[in-house]
């Protein structure tokens, strides 16, 4: 009898166990899906932000150099098309979070950057 309900307590711990495992995966595959999605809007926010600092700077420079500019009356096309995008995305996010991953030792730092 007793080798009964040790058994049965084994098979409901690896049963819980199981659950707990599962839930885990899956909150972790939320707040994963959370983060992309996050990162993706912040990206679009900062490239836009890039976009009208950048195209305020050629505007004030269009202002202080027109004989440059003199017969070219097309709009400047955004930064996001002119310089490839992934390696713009790439860039910011080391650049926002880089001190990071080196804090965690996923990235190190040469004396010479």
């Amino acid at each position: 009898q007793r080798s009964r309900v040790e058994e049965r307590l084994s098979r409901l711990n690896v049963q819980v166990e199981e659950r707990l495992f599962k839930e885990a995966c899956f909150q972790r595959e939320k707040v994963i899906l959370l983060l992309s999605k996050s990162l993706g809007k912040e990206f679009a926010r900062r490239r836009k932000m890039a976009e009208m600092v950048a195209g305020n700077a050629i505007l004030s420079q269009k202002n202080i150099r027109k004989d440059v500019f003199l017969g070219s009356n097309e709009e400047l096309p955004p930064l996001g098309k002119i310089y490839d995008e992934d390696v713009v995305r790439v860039w910011d996010f080391v650049s926002s979070f880089g001190k990071s991953f080196v804090k965690w030792g996923f990235f190190t730092v040469s004396a010479h950057h």
